[in-house]
C-alpha cells in the first residue's frame, strides 16, 4: 500500500490550507462586491424617483436648490458606478 511520510502530510497541510484561505477570501470579497451592486442599484432607484417628480413638477415651481442637490447626486453616483 502507500507509505506517507511526515513530510507528505506537511506539504498535504500546506496545499489545503492555502485553498481554504484562497476559498475563503474569495467569499469575502464576492459579498463585499455583491453589496456594493446593491447599495448603487438603490441609489440608482432613488436618483429616478427624483427625477420622475422633478419632471413632474411645473417648471415655475422648480427650487434651484433641489436641481442642483440632484445634479450633484447623480454626478456621485456616476463617478461611484465608474469606479467599479
Amino acid at each position: 500500500m502507500f507509505r506517507f511520510t511526515i513530510r507528505d502530510m506537511l506539504w498535504l497541510t500546506v496545499v489545503v490550507a492555502l485553498g481554504a484561505g484562497w476559498w475563503v477570501d474569495h467569499r469575502i470579497l464576492a459579498g463585499s462586491d455583491k453589496e456594493r451592486l446593491e447599495a448603487l442599484l438603490s441609489q440608482e432607484v432613488h436618483l429616478q424617483m427624483v427625477e420622475i417628480s422633478l419632471l413632474d413638477t411645473p417648471p415655475d415651481k422648480l427650487d434651484i436648490e433641489l436641481l442642483r442637490t440632484w445634479a450633484r447626486e447623480r454626478r456621485e453616483h456616476r463617478d461611484r458606478r465608474n469606479r467599479l
